[in-house]
């Protein structure tokens, strides 16, 4: 799955690191006070912190799958 990442500064990238956008989710959550960087290709040149991601979005056909544990509300 491909996924476009915009930073505050506005860099874009695009990574097929993660299967699922649930993956992706799951190593940018950080807790709090400390510093979360996360790789965004497989040989772990391209570093990126968290806190400064602005957005994200799934490029191509995605399957959305819910999960009635999560706390967000889907309609």
């Amino acid at each position: 799955m491909k996924i476009k990442i915009v930073m505050d500064s506005g860099k874009e990238y695009v990574t097929d690191k993660f299967p699922t956008i649930k993956a992706f989710l799951e190593k940018i959550i950080a807790r709090p006070n400390t510093i979360n960087l996360i790789t965004l290709d497989e040989k772990g040149k391209v570093l990126v912190n968290t806190a400064h991601i602005s957005s994200i979005e799934v490029l191509g056909d995605v399957q959305v799958e819910y999960d009635e544990s999560d706390p967000l509300i889907y309609d």
